[in-house]
């Protein structure tokens, strides 16, 4: 998302710097994903066995909104972790989807009341869309059902869910 938008991405890792660019592919004719790898010698320091990530070309307002893109970035206070995934509580991610904790959609507010991260979800190619719509409603069904196991007080949010007429898709599966 950050290439898209024309930002700046590169990678300092021990001694190798990358670069992330979005390039023309001979091959395929398309514009791909790109990593150029430069080589800066060889470091056995101790303290130079980090990982640093600069994004260039960016203002401080455009950060705080694509760092709410990352769960790991910005984590929610109340949510619930299962093996499928997590249900995300705070009114913050109400109807927002992400996939192994990078966004990938926003509900509209009579489909989905809370947010999910959802573990294994497939997704296009280039992470903009779920291939198919059921199943973000199907993974959902799931996820609910394994909250709620350990979770036993949104047992009455569920249920306030269910009962609305038009019960929202992420409790109707």
């Amino acid at each position: 998302a950050l290439l898209r938008d024309g930002k700046f991405i590169s990678m300092q890792t021990n001694s190798e710097m990358w670069e992330f660019t979005i390039e023309e592919d001979p091959n395929f004719k398309e514009k791909v994903l790109t990593i150029n790898v430069d080589i800066e010698g060889n470091s056995d320091d101790e303290e130079e066995k980090t990982t640093t990530t600069r994004v260039k070309n960016i203002e401080f307002n455009e950060w705080e909104e694509y760092k709410k893109c990352f769960l790991f970035l910005e984590p929610p206070k109340d949510r619930v972790k299962t093996e499928l995934g997590e249900l995300l509580l705070d009114e913050d991610y109400a109807g927002k989807v992400y996939v192994k904790g990078i966004f990938v959609k926003k509900m509209e507010e009579d489909e989905m009341k809370v947010g999910a991260n959802f573990f294994h979800l497939p997704l296009d190619r280039d992470r903009r869309s779920v291939l198919n719509s059921n199943d973000i409603n199907n993974h959902a069904a799931g996820l609910w059902a394994r909250c709620l196991s350990v979770r036993h007080d949104l047992i009455d949010l569920y249920f306030e869910l269910l009962s609305r007429s038009i019960p929202s898709s992420d409790v109707k599966f």
